[in-house]
């Protein structure tokens, strides 16, 4: 499954009752409520067991790199997975290969922000809105496992490539909810395929 990413979109109308799909080392992440928490890890916990046979205690056991990047444990180090939220909507993906994701809600009081952190001359502002070049600028930062530390100049361009930290990055963007961009980060070209529970 090398080359393929699965997606999925969790929306805040997918509650879960308690905390029970959260794994230990997630469950201070993010500013999420519960309930909309856990519905992101139960659809990350359901694409893992579907489509790569994950077992729910391996799932209970997923713990954070030294980057702090969430990991499946050691003997499923060919699993990848990504998490990203902005308020109602989330977005998760699957992978065999490295993957980074991010998705927010375009807020124009965020505008003078991005213009600033993301320079003109930012090889991610060619021909994108600052809200996507900040985006792309995310799930590139999480693919490395860098967070916001990835200094915005160490990306780079050429001949139609982006490298960052010397290693090769494909980003696209991805079709969401109105109101939200998001972006997908690789070391490689991947197909992007919606996931839908068999």
């Amino acid at each position: 499954m090398r080359g393929v990413v699965l997606l999925s979109i969790v929306t805040l109308g997918e509650t879960v009752p308690d905390a029970r799909w959260i794994p230990a080392a997630l469950r201070d992440h993010g500013a999420m409520n519960d309930g909309f928490r856990g519905a992101c890890y139960e659809r990350l916990f359901r694409m893992l067991r579907q489509d790569f046979g994950v077992r729910y205690g391996d799932f209970l056991r997923i713990e954070r790199n030294a980057q702090g990047k969430p990991v499946i444990p050691p003997w499923r180090r060919d699993i990848h997975f990504n998490v990203s939220h902005a308020d109602n909507c989330a977005l998760v993906a699957v992978s065999r290969a490295a993957v980074g994701v991010d998705i927010e809600r375009v807020d124009a009081c965020h505008w003078e922000t991005l213009q600033e952190f993301l320079p003109a001359s930012s090889c991610l502002r060619t021909g994108v809105t600052p809200f996507v070049a900040w985006v792309q600028y995310e799930a590139i930062a999480k693919l490395l496992g860098l967070g916001l530390r990835l200094d915005v100049d160490a990306i780079q361009a050429s001949d139609g490539q982006m490298v960052a930290h010397a290693q090769p990055v494909w980003v696209c963007e991805v079709a969401v909810p109105t109101g939200h961009v998001a972006a997908i980060a690789s070391h490689q070209p991947v197909e992007l395929i919606y996931w839908n529970e068999t």
